[in-house]
């Protein structure tokens, strides 16, 4: 099963923004992009742990995301995408 695993740090800008925007309602799109950033990266990283398989279809793709939280409190998020690569014949 091919895999794609990222984890990428959220800085304190990000993190004071957000809180602000937590204060005052509304949408956090600071780590909207956070989060697509890390799903495009783990997808990449599954893809081309695919084409390093030889196969040429992928089917089932499944992704999660979670928080990490480290000694600070900006912490970041952990995408893993993953599938099962196939050869299909032409």
């Amino acid at each position: 099963i091919p895999t794609g695993i990222v984890v990428i740090a959220n800085d304190k800008f990000k993190a004071w923004v957000a809180g602000w925007i937590k204060f005052f309602g509304g949408r956090i799109f600071t780590y909207e992009t956070l989060v697509e950033r890390a799903r495009r990266e783990a997808i990449v990283r599954m893809l081309r742990e695919v084409r390093s398989l030889g196969a040429n279809a992928l089917w089932n793709v499944r992704i999660q995301t979670s928080t990490v939280y480290g000694h600070g409190k900006a912490g970041g998020i952990e995408a893993i995408a993953y599938g099962t690569a196939l050869k299909v014949r032409r």
